[in-house]
């Protein structure tokens, strides 16, 4: 039997020879189709169906494992030509070791493994140490590297994190430095970190991504938005590591474009792994229930949104999105004894000495808890939105690191990824969310958000994360509490224990 034959490049492969049973199976295994399918070919006539198997017999080379797999049946032989068949050429380490840090074993295992395979999306927990890792990887291949972030605050994180471990400053290349002129955003330099938002805007020309022996996208999970996958695609760099605690989103077409830019997924370590050997503090979840009668009932909130539906139900086809937002409205943002048992919390907690961590999901819902805990005069607390300036960002949380009694910080989704704040004793998760609707919190945000507590510190082998246990009853569409269910069965399947308590 005649060989297939796939020519490798390090972003886009081909397969150049195959029988035409064998290429409609790899086109098959390469079609996925969106979430909601069935809604959009009944509405539009559009089957839904992303094709990454295009036009002559193309696909991106991430997705390779997957090619393999239909094309290597009992019987058939598949030979890999081109210049990414072989191992790049040798490359010198940029220093002898990581500065001021000895790798741990499962970081030092997930390089190894990484750079066996080329490209990846790296599983490791939120606080494992993933720009470790991704130090260790600059510096093993010795390769000028891009580094790519979506938010100015990991912009300068990772900038300072890299420079400690490597002792070379990376170049930042941010809204800052990129003023409308495509030359700013032509930045040298051989480790550069770049915002996603910078490089669409001003794409630089073809000469500068050829340069790049590296690529790192970091929060991976975002790689399915067309930015994302777009500026992949055009960076050609042979080596290409995602990094992310929560790179599956259930997204068939996201997760594809996942795999399609960087790889196939690469599991470093599990929460449990490591909070079992105090590499992280281990969680203890409290959701709170402040009664299904403070909550609005399916019908209250279907008549404010659409009067007449009794008489008519079909009037609520379509208003999902409406329905969520006035549920979580008069169920979150503006349920008084919601948040005055919220407030309780973090002011108890606060005046026990804690340092306590409480994030939203908007901005007006943080406004509210924020005053609510000011008029109370009982401990000092911080707003952070992302609107402030630089200055006074970095100056609240300093103080909130270096408070020797107890205080309170109220963030904005700011803070569900990528920012440090080992000092955290307690964790509120008052945004509640769960499923991933259009205006809602998917699962991943919310095991992000916990992750930034359990950087472990010497005093600290646990905390405690409080959440609420939302809703008005079992009705399948009462949003709330379908969705505290929902997080509650994420923490139970992280092997967190839960306990759900009265308020």
């Amino acid at each position: 039997m005649t060989p297939s034959i796939i020519t490798l490049g390090p972003v886009w492969s081909r397969v150049t020879v195959a029988p035409p049973e064998a290429l409609a199976a790899v086109r098959a295994a390469l079609t996925v189709r969106k979430k909601g399918a069935e809604y959009i070919q009944r509405k539009y006539g559009y089957s839904g169906e992303i094709k990454f198997f295009v036009h002559p017999n193309r696909f991106p080379t991430g997705l390779l494992s997957r090619v393999l797999g239909v094309l290597q049946v009992p019987g058939a032989t598949v030979r890999l030509e081109g210049t990414d068949a072989v191992t790049p050429p040798p490359h010198n380490p940029l220093r002898f070791a990581l500065i001021g840090m000895e790798l741990r074993p499962y970081q030092t295992k997930a390089c190894d493994d990484a750079l066996k395979l080329r490209r990846c999306a790296i599983k490791a927990p939120t606080g494992s140490g993933k720009t470790e890792i991704a130090a260790e990887l600059i510096r093993r291949t010795g390769l000028p590297t891009l580094y790519l972030v979506h938010r100015k605050e990991l912009l300068a994180q990772t900038v300072e994190r890299l420079h400690a471990r490597l002792g070379v400053r990376p170049y930042a290349l941010g809204a800052a430095t990129a003023t409308g002129n495509r030359d700013n955003a032509t930045a040298s330099g051989n480790i550069i970190v770049a915002m996603v938002q910078t490089l669409s805007l001003h794409t630089p020309v073809q000469s500068w991504w050829a340069k790049w022996g590296v690529l790192f996208c970091d929060e991976v999970h975002h790689l399915g938005s067309d930015s994302w996958y777009r500026l992949a695609m055009v960076c050609p760099a042979p080596y290409r590591f995602g990094l992310s605690g929560t790179p599956i989103t259930g997204d068939p077409v996201r997760d594809m474009r996942l795999e399609a830019a960087t790889g196939p997924l690469l599991v470093a370590a599990e929460n449990e792994e490591l909070s079992a050997a105090k590499f992280l503090a281990r969680p203890r979840v409290v959701m709170l229930d402040v009664g299904a009668r403070h909550y609005p009932t399916v019908d209250d909130v279907r008549t404010a949104i659409v009067p007449m539906w009794k008489r008519n139900p079909r009037l609520l086809e379509s208003k999902g999105g409406a329905l969520y937002r006035e549920a979580y409205e008069r169920g979150v943002t503006k349920n008084y004894i919601r948040n005055d048992a919220l407030r309780a919390v973090a002011v108890n907690h606060a005046a026990a000495g804690d340092k306590v961590l409480v994030l939203v999901s908007r901005v007006e819902h943080g406004k509210r808890i924020t005053d609510e805990m000011e008029a109370s005069q009982r401990c000092p607390v911080w707003w952070l939105s992302g609107k402030e300036n630089d200055g006074y960002r970095k100056h609240a949380l300093e103080v909130f690191r270096e408070a020797h009694d107890g205080a309170v910080l109220v963030a904005s989704p700011i803070f569900d990824e990528g920012v440090d704040i080992p000092e955290v004793d307690v964790l509120i998760l008052a945004g509640a969310g769960g499923k991933g609707h259009a205006d809602d919190v998917p699962a991943t945000v919310t095991l992000q958000r916990v992750g930034r507590a359990l950087r472990p510190r010497p005093d600290k082998s646990e905390v405690l994360v409080y959440d609420v246990w939302d809703g008005n009853g079992d009705h399948p569409k009462d949003y709330l509490r379908q969705h505290a269910a929902k997080r509650k069965a994420d923490y139970e399947a992280q092997g967190w224990a839960v306990e759900v308590r009265r308020a």
